[in-house]
């Protein structure tokens, strides 16, 4: 999962799932830390995706182009 459309609608659809859940099962479910935990990781992806130097990025976008 490496691309930041994909990683948004992930991170959507875990938030949406997690509030469900907290309504339907209360805040100490262990379902409900299990898609935190989930979101945080993909949480991170996000931020790792977004702050990657730019440097980075171009030497990407050339290697796929050949």
């Amino acid at each position: 999962m490496s691309d930041v459309t994909t990683v948004l609608s992930k991170i959507e659809e875990l938030r949406t799932e997690m509030h469900l859940l907290v309504k339907h099962k209360g805040i100490k479910a262990p379902e409900v830390l299990l898609i935190s935990q989930e979101l945080d990781r993909v949480l991170n992806e996000y931020k790792d995706l977004c702050i990657q130097p730019k440097t980075y990025r171009k030497k990407e976008r050339l290697t796929s182009s050949l």
